[in-house]
């Protein structure tokens, strides 16, 4: 459950506890011919009783809003670190990146790596050629369609 239910259900005790308390203090001091009535005494030990239980579910919600809140904090602190790990593990990896691609760029590339290039360039020069035609063709749909 969340921090929010908690707080909303201590929201709801507090709110409980003046009505409570209120209806105590009617059932102890009765009014009029109210003292009559049978049962009060028993009246007043439940309602005390439920006063204490909601007293009780009281401490209870503030101890476990108050966890909540410290694990929140501790959870925050541990991204932040976490992140401040990821960031350095990005900057090493791009700083390792770029130590290989010098190292490689220092060699004259093979024959095989030129002609692995070449082919490279020469399918790229395809696509584009392709997609300027797929182009074309959508040009034509569209005018078409008018």
């Amino acid at each position: 459950t969340s921090k929010k239910s908690y707080q909303t259900a201590l929201a709801r005790n507090r709110k409980q506890q003046p009505k409570v308390s209120k209806r105590i203090q009617r059932n102890e001091h009765p009014r009029f011919l109210h003292y009559m009535q049978i049962g009060r005494e028993e009246k007043v030990k439940r309602l005390k009783a439920e006063m204490q239980k909601l007293l009780g579910e009281e401490e209870k919600y503030v101890g476990t809003i108050k966890a909540l809140e410290n694990s929140l904090i501790q959870l925050r602190a541990t991204r932040q670190d976490l992140q401040a790990k990821s960031n350095r593990r990005q900057m090493l990896y791009s700083t390792s990146k770029q130590m290989f691609d010098r190292v490689v760029k220092s060699f004259p590339p093979t024959s095989r790596l030129q002609q692995i290039l070449s082919s490279i360039a020469a399918q790229a020069l395809e696509i584009a050629k392709e997609e300027h035609l797929l182009n074309q063709i959508d040009q034509v749909i569209v005018t078409l369609r008018r």
